[in-house]
């Protein structure tokens, strides 16, 4: 009966969801629900954000924002914030960085200590798919005027 919250979240670490059961770790080792829940015990500095603010506050660096994209009517956008809901999030860039680092590590000590080779998403296009859009050499901020609908303009 809260005035501002009307809906309260509850977490059941008893059962797990199906949709994350096949790629969560079990027991108490890192990335378990254990320790996520538990783990904040030991942090010796914490973070809070409104998170209805926090696309403001969330600066991508220059070299990262080819990385959180979108393709909008032929066009790549590039963003100097993190745009959440757009598909983005700090968590699942976090994310998705961590697994290619350890890939990218595990191909060091295959290799002997030699540099590994990049494996990129798509290498070829899909069956259906159009190849990848260049990336434009300098960064752009999301504005209306850089959305254009309809077949990219011959420059």
């Amino acid at each position: 009966d809260s005035l501002t919250t009307p809906v309260r979240i509850c977490l059941d670490a008893r059962v797990l969801n199906s949709y994350i059961k096949p790629i969560s770790v079990r027991g108490r080792a890192e990335g378990s629900l254990w320790f996520y829940l538990i783990g904040w015990r030991t942090c010796s500095f914490y973070q809070a954000c409104d998170l209805s603010q926090a696309f403001l506050r969330v600066h991508l660096a220059s070299q990262d924002q080819p990385y959180v994209s979108s393709v909008v009517c032929n066009r790549r956008i590039r963003y100097k914030r993190v745009a959440f809901g757009v598909s983005s999030s700090p968590f699942g860039l976090h994310s998705v960085m961590s697994w290619h680092k350890i890939n990218w590590q595990k191909d060091v000590e295959r290799n002997g200590g030699e540099l590994a080779q990049a494996h990129p998403l798509l290498s070829e296009p899909a069956d259906g798919l159009p190849p990848s859009l260049p990336l434009p050499q300098s960064p752009v901020e999301a504005a209306p005027s850089d959305i254009v609908c309809g077949p990219p303009s011959a420059a």
